[in-house]
């Protein structure tokens, strides 16, 4: 942020973490629909690194807003979740802006991407609202014959949070490319490099450096615009979902959904009966310090049990004291922390529970009870190798063993399989050749004991492999259906004829589907699910005991959205506001 590079630190190499990614603008919408920011009058804000002038102070000299660092460094420079609710609470407003190495926007497409991943978790761990804007500085005076390089950086930002969430830091002339090349859709200029010009589109200008408030080295910006990115006071009432939500199907054949708000808890909502409305937002008992969608799964009898990440790196559980009852307080699953990924929860073929994460040493561990409702034991390395990122993904397979899958910092798939229950998994395999994967797997089942996997690609495609069956070999990795603008995990459900229907996310914040014309066959076109946009979330699909398919998301105003098709087959009806 500051001209000089006071605000820097340098490079670091660093495991990207996989997370969340989404598309524009906080509160107030009442449609899936993006709202151009529209003009308004100058707002007051700074920006500032290792200082920490008091919120109180920064309020009362007429600031209404901050811009604060997400970065790698570990000294001190970054926004904390504890600073961020204090700024909230003295009625600052929040801005996201990434920036390490002076240059890196000179690093190309990779670290774009792999930047974009870490500022994602980082924000959404301080509380960020899914679906706002980020920032990314061009912290010195970039040439025109730097903007190839430049403009393939923030390609791979956006092919992780969405080009309508990308925004861009620096003079006037690398602001004024970026927005030419549509490159960038926020944009924060300095007066630095820019000749007494000011790009009109940019949301947020910083007019003055070594503004000093409350003893802390700051730089006065202005915002021009009603929204610039900003998050915290204009929340809405009742907490904001940050998270996707978790979908069960219940044995009434009723639907029930968790997921995790602005506050750091827990909460639900479900349908009563089949197709009826859903009930008001209920937060579960509280913790206040979740992260990331929860993974849920379901004893036989409807009990629901819930299992989620803490803020610091731990997981904890509860479940219903009895079916459609409240649930016990929350509980630590063993010991010890460092995760950095979302939990996935199975059941093991005897009926017991288990549980695998991703941790910041880039291996898979995994914690199990020792029998059916029995305790946790502690945590336990996977299989060595390092290198893993995102949340793994895993399945039963038909010898009663284990089956999971994990993405690693290249790009590639790996699995780890069990050959028995409750046997050692074995060494990590590559699942096909090939890279440039850029999601969480999605793992289904298919008849006997075949495997396939779907995730989104870099160039903004789904791709997909299969194994005939368990210890088989794969498929190499092939392009269900030309798109070139989705990002995040894809939904995949198995159609009753035993085909799959694919649903995933565009840059543009809509959801677009296709199918298998037959079983094991080639995917029709890609076709928009419902009209609408600003969804911020992977889609969560489900189908109903009636034979219809139903998908979940979270938009960019904080709530929870669905939409389902009208019959068998049919057309998609419009998205709801549950």
């Amino acid at each position: 942020m500051k001209k000089d590079g006071k605000g820097v630190s340098g490079n670091v190499s660093r495991r990207q973490v996989l997370a969340v990614a989404g598309a524009a603008a906080i509160g107030g919408a009442t449609g899936l629909t993006f709202a151009t920011p529209a003009f308004a009058a100058t707002r007051v804000g700074l920006d500032y690194s290792w200082g920490r002038p008091s919120p109180t102070v920064i309020r009362a000299s007429g600031y209404t807003f901050v811009s604060r660092y997400v970065s790698w460094d570990t000294t001190g420079k970054n926004l904390t979740r504890a600073e961020a609710q204090a700024l909230i609470a003295a009625g600052i407003d929040v801005v996201c802006n990434w920036e390490y190495a002076i240059k890196e926007a000179l690093s190309g497409y990779a670290k774009g991407a792999e930047s974009a991943r870490e500022a994602e978790r980082q924000a959404l761990e301080c509380g960020m609202p899914p679906g706002r804007p980020i920032y990314f500085s061009i912290d010195f005076d970039a040439q025109p014959s730097q903007q190839v390089v430049i403009n393939s950086y923030f390609d791979g930002v956006a092919s992780v949070i969405g080009l309508s969430r990308t925004g861009a830091y620096g003079g006037y002339y690398v602001i004024k490319r970026l927005f030419d090349a549509g490159k960038i859709t926020w944009g924060w200029q300095t007066y630095a490099w820019s000749g007494g010009q000011w790009d009109p589109r940019a949301q947020v200008r910083q007019v003055q450096n070594g503004i000093i408030v409350d003893g802390a080295d700051c730089d006065r910006d202005e915002a021009l615009t009603a929204d610039f990115g900003q998050w915290g006071t204009a929340m809405p009432a009742g907490g904001m979902i940050i998270s996707s939500p978790s979908v069960l199907k219940l044995p009434s054949g009723a639907l029930a959904m968790y997921a995790t708000a602005s506050d750091g808890n827990v909460g639900g909502t479900n349908q009563t009966d089949p197709g009826s409305a859903w009930t008001a937002w209920q937060p579960l008992s509280s913790s206040g310090a979740f992260v990331g969608r929860p993974a849920t799964l379901q004893l036989p009898n409807g009990v629901i049990i819930l299992f989620a990440r803490t803020i610091d790196g731990k997981i904890m559980g509860t479940n219903q004291t009895g079916p459609g009852g409240p649930f016990y307080p929350w509980i630590y699953v063993g010991v010890g922390g460092s995760i950095v990924s979302d939990p996935t929860a199975i059941f093991a073929a005897s009926g017991a529970m288990s549980i695998y994460v991703t941790a910041n040493d880039g291996n898979v561990w995994a914690n199990n009870q020792v029998g059916p409702g029995g305790a946790w034991g502690d945590w336990q390395l996977l299989t060595s190798g390092g290198g893993c990122v995102g949340t793994p993904a895993a399945v039963l397979t038909s010898m009663g063993g284990v089956a999971l899958f994990v993405c690693t910092m290249d790009g590639r798939l790996r699995v780890a399989t069990q050959p028995a229950p409750n046997a050692a998994f074995g060494p990590w395999g590559y699942v096909a050749a090939g890279g440039s994967l850029a999601s969480d797997p999605r793992v289904t089942r298919l008849a006997g004991d075949a495997t396939a996997v779907h995730c989104t690609a870099t160039d903004g495609n789904v791709w997909s492999t299969a194994q005939s069956a368990t210890g088989g070999a794969w498929q190499d990795w092939q392009q269900i259906a030309p798109a070139g603008n989705l990002v995040g995990a894809p939904g995949v459900l198995r159609l009753p004829n035993g085909g799959l229907a694919v649903f995933a996310r565009t840059t543009g914040g809509r959801v677009m589907g296709t199918n298998q014309q037959v079983t094991g066959g080639a995917y029709n076109p890609w076709i928009y699910i419902a009209a609408g946009g600003s969804i911020v979330s992977d889609p969560q699909v489900v189908m109903t005991d009636t034979g219809i398919m139903a998908q979940y998301v979270t938009a960019d105003d904080g709530h929870l959205w669905g939409t389902n098709q009208t019959s068998p087959g049919g057309p998609w009806a419009d998205w709801v506001r549950l």
